[in-house]
C-alpha cells in the first residue's frame, strides 16, 4: 500500500504502466527536481553552494535522503545533481540520515518531510 501513497496525485485514473517509459521518467525527474528545490529552500541552501560543499555534507545527504525516498530517480541522478561524486555512496548517505539520532539531523529531517 505504501506505493499508492508515493504515487498519490501523480497518475490519476490510469495505471502507471499505461504511460510510456519516457513520460514516466520525465515525470519522476520533474518531481525529484521539485523536491530538491523545495528541500534546498527549507535548508537555506542555494544551488551555487553545492559546489563548495563537501560530497558528504549533511545538507547534501539530507537532500539525497529526501529525493531517494520520495521520487523514482536513480542514485546516479541524485549524485550528479547534488555533486556528491560516485552514485555508489548514495545508499550509504541515505541510511546515515535515516538512522541518525543526532538532534540537528532529526530536526532537519522533520523540516524536509513537509516538502
Amino acid at each position: 500500500m505504501w506505493i499508492f501513497k508515493r504515487l498519490k496525485g501523480v497518475i490519476i485514473g490510469r495505471r502507471r504502466e499505461s504511460y510510456s517509459g519516457e513520460e514516466v521518467r520525465r515525470h519522476d525527474e520533474v518531481e525529484a527536481t521539485r523536491l530538491m528545490e523545495e528541500g534546498m529552500r527549507r535548508l537555506g541552501v542555494e544551488g551555487r553552494d553545492l559546489k563548495s560543499m563537501k560530497k558528504g555534507a549533511a545538507e547534501k545527504m539530507l537532500l539525497a535522503w529526501l529525493v531517494h525516498g520520495r521520487a523514482m530517480v536513480g542514485n546516479s541522478w541524485i549524485a550528479e545533481r547534488l555533486l556528491m561524486g560516485t552514485s555508489a555512496n548514495i545508499g550509504k548517505y541515505v541510511k546515515v540520515i535515516a538512522m541518525s539520532s543526532d538532534p540537528r539531523i532529526m530536526l532537519l529531517r522533520k523540516k524536509l518531510e513537509k516538502a
